[in-house]
């Protein structure tokens, strides 16, 4: 359960990357799971849950139009290939809220850490060009 959890999170390049002498991504998160729970694979009910905030989450175009309307500067993530999330939702939000865009090459879900360097440095150029 723990892998396929990964696998809809990170790419596979990503997963397999050797962090440390014989360790992996994956080895590090299955380690760190088991470190902060007890176990390595996630609860059922939390799968539910999970699976229902993904199914049912929703935006409307009028709550979008008062956040366009507060005038902060929007920057949207996304990468070209999302497993849990169309990354055309975020081309959306791009288009609603007339916020910039940056867009990851590769599939991945948690970019901010896939693309630490990457994400942290766009962040950083987005709040300093709207200080």
């Amino acid at each position: 359960k723990m892998t396929l959890e990964l696998q809809l999170q990170y790419s596979d390049m990503f997963l397999e990357k050797e962090i440390e002498q014989g360790i992996s991504n994956m080895s590090r998160y299955h380690q760190e799971y088991v470190e902060r729970y007890g176990r390595l694979a996630p609860r059922l009910l939390g799968y539910i849950l999970q699976l229902g905030a993904i199914t049912t989450h929703y935006v409307s175009s009028s709550r979008l139009a008062n956040i366009k309307e507060s005038n902060v500067p929007v920057l949207v993530f996304t990468c070209d290939i999302d497993k849990l999330v169309r990354p055309i939702n975020s081309h959306r939000l791009k288009e609603e809220l007339a916020a910039e865009i940056l867009v990851f090459k590769g599939p991945s879900h948690i970019l901010n850490v896939e693309f630490a360097n990457e994400f942290n440095e766009a962040l950083l150029t987005h709040l300093q060009k709207h200080n």
